[in-house]
């Protein structure tokens, strides 16, 4: 098959001439007289014709490309032409300066590969089989002229860019150092939780906190950064299991509720269907169950040494944490009572202030307010990132 002419397909019909050798050394007994720049051997279009076809390849792809050819009368299917493209030859790229790496998966968590990016050409250049450093240093040596490696904060990659090009400047790129700062922003705002709420809360809608005593006062201001955080991300369940349950009532899908508040389908259906906030999440309670009439008994004698009990379940085969332990003797604490006092004391609140309660951000979203760019944000972002400076500036110290 060769070019069409008019709109009318065009088929060749060739002799070659056939060689034999004499030659007994020679592996090939019989060949053909080659066509070179015509004709590849054993090929059934001609060279211009393969090479029109892999272009339109190149411009539709293989459907589309499969489409065009049957009206320019070149009949082809989707399959030859990205057979043919696979085949061509590849561009010889320009010589890279400025050069990007990262990590990407061949089988996500279990073995991943390099990739090379051209930073000036924003276009992928190579792919390594592994993400070692031995590897990239031994690119980076078959390509002296990288003048900047764009990099991760990892050492992997470090110790490749230092003994393969040890001349080029090593930066981190742009995406890891705000990938940086929103993880670190979002810590400390998920430790203000409570204050994100009552910040953009509606004054008449805020909280009442009634005057507490300084010894609960004491008790809350020494708890720990990582008890901070734990009740931070319980409140934030909570805020989004009220969400789900509002939506539901209204009428909306699992699936809808989902992409409205960017959490996991089974997520929605679940907080739907729930009739109580879900607080266990884990299987401390199916662990413990074995164990509790044995550790009601010794409360009930008088052993009130959560440590001690803890220890002793753990001799009799116990292998969950002893946190477990201690959420569930709390409850022995109401039931037989006890001269101690609860460990934390909590703000009481109104039972009006209860059902005008409304849920403010989530730290993910205020952290996301304050990195977004400032021509991408909308009149409503905008309005909520002054709500946050104000709450910041009212708060002595700020967040």
């Amino acid at each position: 098959m060769d070019l069409p002419s008019s709109g009318r397909p065009i088929s060749l019909a060739l002799q070659v001439r056939h060689f034999r050798c004499f030659n007994r050394a020679c592996p090939r007994k019989t060949f053909a007289e080659p066509l070179p720049g015509f004709l590849l051997p054993y090929a059934q279009r001609t060279s211009r014709l393969r090479e029109n076809l892999r272009q339109l390849g190149e411009e539709g792809g293989g459907e589309a490309g499969a489409r065009l050819s049957k009206k320019q009368a070149m009949m082809c299917s989707a399959s030859t032409i990205l057979r043919l493209l696979r085949h061509g030859p590849l561009p010889t790229p320009p010589p890279v300066k400025v050069l990007g790496v990262d990590e990407w998966a061949w089988h996500k968590g279990q073995s991943y590969g390099t990739i090379l990016v051209d930073l000036e050409r924003h276009i992928p250049i190579d792919l390594l089989q592994d993400a070692s450093a031995d590897s990239f240093a031994a690119w980076l040596q078959e390509h002296p002229s990288v003048e900047m490696i764009s990099r991760d904060r990892g050492t992997t990659f470090a110790d490749g860019a230092n003994r393969g090009a040890p001349q080029a400047l090593q930066i981190a790129d742009r995406w890891h150092v705000i990938h940086n700062l929103g993880e670190a922003l979002e810590k400390v705002l998920a430790r203000h939780h409570a204050n994100l709420n009552q910040a953009f809360a509606p004054q008449e809608k805020q909280q009442v906190i009634a005057p507490l005593d300084q010894e609960a006062l004491a008790h809350i201001t020494a708890r720990s950064q990582a008890e901070q955080q734990r009740q931070a991300r319980q409140e934030r369940r909570r805020a989004t299991f009220t969400q789900v349950q509002e939506l539901s009532t209204q009428g909306w899908s699992g699936a809808s509720i989902a992409r409205m508040l960017g959490i996991h389908k089974k997520t929605a259906v679940k907080y739907a269907q729930a009739e109580h906030f879900p607080e266990v999440r884990c299987d401390r309670e199916r662990k413990l169950a074995p164990y509790l009439l044995f550790l009601q008994a010794q409360w009930a004698a008088g052993e009130h040494n959560i440590a001690a009990l803890y220890q002793a379940i753990r001799m009799q085969g116990y292998s969950g944490s002893e946190t477990a332990v201690r959420n569930s003797l709390t409850a022995l604490r109401t039931q037989f009572g006890s001269a101690r006092r609860p460990r934390r004391y909590y703000p009481p609140v109104s039972k009006e202030s209860k059902q005008s309660r409304r849920i403010g951000l989530s730290s993910r979203q205020a952290t996301w307010l304050v990195l977004q760019k400032p021509e991408t944000r909308s009149a409503e972002d905008q309005r909520l990132l002054a709500l946050l400076q104000q709450a910041h500036l009212r708060r002595e110290g700020g967040l």
